[in-house]
């Protein structure tokens, strides 16, 4: 496990490349994040995958 410490932009583009994928939307995690983030989270499928 690693932590990394992210700003709104940097969050939005690692959710845009696919370096990072969002937590679902039922979990604690997720909804933190969107309070922090401002708005709702991209949805986990919705977001591309790097292999």
């Amino acid at each position: 496990e690693e932590a990394r410490w992210f700003s709104r932009e940097d969050l939005t583009a690692a959710f845009e490349s696919g370096e990072i994928m969002p937590p679902f939307g039922i979990s604690i995690a997720s909804r933190l994040i969107e309070l922090w983030y401002g708005k709702p989270l991209p949805k986990p499928g919705a977001v591309k995958r790097t292999a």
